[in-house]
């Protein structure tokens, strides 16, 4: 907390600057800038000043000693040279300046900052469009803030050392920017509340910044807790819609369960079909793949028959699935993508489509060990 200083009567411009220890110039300066409080005229060239600015003069000395803060910071937090007790002001620069040890000083050009993030014009473009940041434009130039530098250096990272593709992360970005707002908001509502009862506001606020490291621990707990809950149901549901929609058989039947269900009599008779029926040759491999067939045979068995019939849709479809099954995921997602460019109206190859990517999507979390990294 500020010292206090004595009060003092009404002094002229040089009682002033020897009181502060800063030159009249200086206090012209501050004046034009709107960083003071105008003084009392008392005749065209006579003005007096007062004590609050001592303590204003004394305040904009420490911030810039202390703190490295700049003008144009410093003139946002005093608000245009509104008055108010050197406590008051301390504090206000306190809460202010609660996220950070110091507010960022200048501005940076896009040419900075596409130097700084590797990020190009058209993706600075996106995140602004998205509300990232908030650009300025001044002389044909266009400028962020210190603080949009920062959230674009971390969106280059994201980019260029997590290895995300551009779109997914600035949606991602977008998405938490959006949540937090609404954080925020509660946030800073239970904090001022807190304030406006504290018997000392200001330790209340180094309180709260010594906590700013266990917060964003507990942040990052609690994120990976339930983004991990989320994963584990999300895969579930799908499983469970390919399950329940005709997908591979979880226990693939005996041949002695499959004789006394009359299986191999159907086999037989669709098989004979396949050799000129382009529509029991599809019937023939639904019917394997239904009853969970080994992926290799099924495979084999759906080539042989599109060699015979040309691209069948169905027959396409079911030899992707049986690839996909096996663990072969590039050439099944081709052949399901071809499925669907041969029968766009087929809801089974758009669905079979879409659950071979998650379940791709899932083997490579697994691989990559993002489930144990979830957990930590």
């Amino acid at each position: 907390m500020a010292k206090k200083t004595p009060r003092s009567g009404p002094m002229r411009i040089g009682a002033l600057a020897a009181r502060t220890g800063i030159s009249r110039e200086t206090i012209h300066f501050y004046l034009r800038e709107g960083l003071l409080p105008r003084p009392r005229k008392a005749a065209r060239n006579t003005a007096f000043y007062d004590h609050s600015h001592v303590e204003r003069l004394l305040l904009i000395k420490r911030l810039q000693n202390e703190r490295f803060l700049p003008l144009s910071v410093i003139r946002r937090l005093l608000s245009g040279g509104r008055g108010g007790s050197a406590e008051d002001l301390d504090l206000r620069v306190q809460v202010a300046t609660l996220a950070d040890e110091a507010l960022p000083p200048e501005e940076l050009s896009e040419r900075e900052i596409r130097r700084r993030t590797g990020l190009s014009a058209a993706e600075l473009a996106r995140a602004a469009a998205l509300e990232l940041v908030a650009p300025s434009a001044r002389g044909g130039q266009t400028y962020y803030s210190a603080e949009d530098a920062r959230v674009l250096e971390l969106l280059g990272q994201a980019v260029h050392e997590a290895g995300y593709d551009f779109e997914l992360a600035v949606q991602s970005f977008a998405l938490y920017a959006r949540h937090i707002a609404a954080l925020e908001r509660d946030e800073a509502r239970l904090v001022f509340d807190r304030l406006l009862a504290a018997p000392n506001p200001i330790a209340l606020v180094e309180a709260l910044r010594r906590g700013r490291e266990v917060q964003s621990r507990f942040l990052a707990a609690t994120r990976a807790r339930r983004l991990r809950r989320e994963i584990d149901d999300y895969l579930g549901q799908i499983e469970h819609a390919v399950a329940v929609s005709g997908g591979a058989s979880a226990f693939p039947l005996s041949d002695s369960m499959l004789a006394r269900r009359g299986h191999a009599a159907r086999v037989q008779r669709l098989e004979a079909e396949a050799r000129t029926d382009p529509a029991a040759a599809a019937q023939l491999v639904a019917l394997e793949y239904g009853v969970g067939r080994s992926a290799a045979e099924l495979s084999v068995l759906a080539q042989r028959l599109r060699q015979r019939h040309g691209e069948q849709p169905e027959l396409v479809l079911f030899q992707g699935l049986a690839l996909v099954d096996a663990g072969e995921f590039e050439a099944g997602i081709a052949l399901l993508g071809r499925a669907c460019a041969l029968a766009p109206g087929s809801a089974l190859a758009h669905a079979a489509l879409g659950s071979a990517h998650v379940r791709r999507a899932r083997r490579m979390l697994l691989e990559a060990g993002a489930q144990a990294a979830l957990r930590e």
